[in-house]
């Protein structure tokens, strides 16, 4: 069992999209998937219940109080759990870091993305001292754009605060805001490969421990 979460203080950084393909391709592996949606919005559990044809168990946002519990029930009856988080510091993001395996922060190509996710890293270390625990941490680029000098010079910034990141960076790809309509997860083409090089890169760093192997996207 894993337990992922999207954190991000900042709206429009890509944590939706980040679960959609996660847990797609984990789905697709035959593995069952609960589903939590701390947003107000309610996009990930919307597009699960009247737009995706996955089969994926997904509780709507509940308050704070009564997020733990919820966790656990769905821990207990799946291989994986993902929490999705409204943009945003709120007391559900706060227990929905506390309960997780694992933080995907993404950020966006922008300084003010950076910004906030140097905030939100910062937050999960802080929920880590309150628990006594380490509560790991990796940064996902979203909406990126390779080779370009907005690109280096987010990772230069990223790297200078000592943020760990994901080696798999996903590209600023049409076919992630058509699944918005389609519901359809990408098969194929460059946005299907970088959602298995995704989740086999967190199954590499032993967070997604139901999985025995990836095939390796090419």
């Amino acid at each position: 069992m894993s337990i992922i979460t999207m954190a991000s203080t900042k709206g429009g950084a890509g944590k939706t999209t980040v679960a959609q393909l996660i847990l797609g391709v984990v789905k697709k592996r035959g593995f069952s998937v609960g589903v939590i949606d701390c947003d107000p919005n309610q996009t990930l559990a919307t597009w699960l219940a009247y737009i995706s044809d996955l089969n994926v168990e997904c509780s709507p946002a509940r308050d704070h109080s009564q997020l733990v519990a919820e966790v656990k029930r769905l821990n207990a009856r799946h291989d994986l759990v993902v929490i999705d988080t409204a943009g945003g510091r709120s007391q559900e993001m706060i227990f929905a870091i506390h309960c997780a395996d694992l933080v995907l922060i993404p950020a966006q190509m922008s300084n003010y993305d950076v910004n906030e996710a140097v905030k939100t890293f910062n937050i999960v270390k802080g929920a880590g001292g309150m628990t006594g625990r380490d509560i790991p941490a990796r940064m996902v680029y979203t909406g990126y754009v390779p080779k370009t000098q907005v690109g280096k010079e987010v990772r230069r910034k990223i790297d200078k605060h000592g943020i760990p990141a994901l080696k798999t960076r996903l590209h600023q790809l049409v076919v992630h805001r058509e699944l918005t309509f389609s519901g359809k997860l990408p098969s194929n083409g460059t946005a299907a490969a970088q959602a298995e090089l995704l989740a086999q890169e967190i199954y590499d760093q032993g967070f997604l421990p139901c999985m025995l192997e990836l095939r390796k996207a090419s």
